[in-house]
């Protein structure tokens, strides 16, 4: 192998590495914490004890917690972090 191909591949080492370093910079996205995730408790308490619906808990955090808040905003929530437990 010539010293000219040696380095043609020496580069494209480092030229595949580099794109790894940016795309794994790239993908991490910080996420931002919720409103709701001091109330996860008591969302799910609501939901799975109580039998609420999804408005009934924005309702109950609108007049106790003073949080203004979608119902499907409470739904999504709610399906993320039940999903996330199931998994534990």
């Amino acid at each position: 192998m010539k010293e000219s191909e040696k380095l043609r591949i020496k580069s494209f080492e480092n030229l595949s590495k580099e794109i790894n370093e940016i795309l794994l910079k790239r993908k991490k996205k910080r996420i931002s914490k919720s409103r709701l995730a001091p109330y996860i408790h008591e969302i799910i308490y609501l939901i799975n004890v109580e039998n609420a619906n999804y408005t009934d808990v924005t309702l109950w955090l609108r007049k106790n917690k003073r949080i203004v808040i979608s119902r499907q905003a409470v739904r999504n929530f709610y399906v993320k972090h039940t999903k996330e437990l199931d998994k534990e």
